[in-house]
């Protein structure tokens, strides 16, 4: 990257400045902070415009959440509204202005060459961007390539595996060595090591479903009960003692609501229609 190689060249140019006016083994510490001064130079001028662009798609964003919450409010005071109608109008906000943030990102492109974290922070964004809308044809292409800093990302990426993978427990087979191998267990370690408190419960929770659906139900409870070590989670707390009551069917994760449907791995419960009733009250004077 070019920030390196820059970064390097200022080290040494720092060090044999410093070698050439009499120093000796104090030229390789001028050589290191002339590197490491270049580098967060640099760094903090590419930054800048970066942190721009990606305030950009978040405003886009914002401004979709604000319209969507106003259209809320409208359809909460007129009852008896379509609702199908009404949530494909709202999806279809979401959507589009996803869509046009994602086209933000393509500015950030030409800064990939400075530093190679900025590939890996913007392949994230655009991981999680086409997750939200479904496009999971694009999500794919950043499985490899995301960084797992944050929760939420960790569990689309374990969603998207398990989709690709759900493993199955099956007779005689070493149900360890196949967990261990499992992908969607990989990216759960890793994730899971340093998140705690309620950075930590979804990442235990969906685990947890997977394994359930997968037939592993000891291996559920025991990932519960590590994750109960890392947050008090009162979800979390009922599922231990339904597999602990051998009640596997039981386990659900209905509780953490829009977060946990947000993984697209269980459909959400169909609202009922409000009906208004007309009453002598309500319905009006003829005319």
């Amino acid at each position: 990257m070019i920030s390196i190689l820059i970064s390097t060249i200022a080290g040494i140019i720092c060090g044999w400045g410093y070698y050439a006016t009499g120093g000796t083994w104090g030229a390789y510490i001028a050589g290191l902070i002339g590197a490491f001064l270049a580098f967060f130079l640099i760094n903090r001028k590419v930054q800048k415009p970066l942190n721009e662009i990606i305030m950009k798609v978040q405003g886009k964003l914002q401004e979709a959440s604000e319209t969507v919450q106003k259209k809320v409010n409208h359809f909460q005071n007129k009852p008896g509204g379509n609702q199908t109608a009404f949530m494909k109008t709202v999806e279809k906000i979401q959507k589009d202005a996803t869509v046009e943030a994602l086209t933000y990102l393509v500015e950030a492109e030409k800064y990939y060459k400075w530093n190679f974290m900025i590939e890996k922070q913007i392949e994230t964004m655009r991981f999680q961007l086409n997750f939200q809308i479904k496009n999971f044809d694009e999500v794919d292409k950043y499985l490899d390539k995301v960084m797992l800093f944050d929760p939420s990302v960790v569990t689309m990426k374990m969603a998207r595996l398990y989709k690709k993978d759900s493993l199955k427990k099956k007779e005689g087979e070493d149900s360890a060595k196949a967990l261990k191998e499992w992908e969607v267990t990989k990216t759960f370690r890793k994730g899971s090591g340093r998140m705690k408190g309620d950075k930590a419960t979804m990442l235990y929770a969906t685990y947890a479903w997977m394994l359930i659906k997968g037939g592993f139900h000891e291996e559920a409870l025991a990932t519960l009960v590590e994750g109960q070590k890392k947050t008090a989670d009162e979800v979390m707390t009922k599922n231990i003692e339904r597999l602990r009551n051998d009640k596997p069917k039981s386990f659900s994760n209905v509780k953490y609501g829009e977060i946990w449907y947000a993984l697209y791995l269980e459909e959400p419960p169909k609202q009922k229609q409000k009906v208004v009733r007309q009453t002598a009250r309500n319905a009006g004077r003829p005319f």
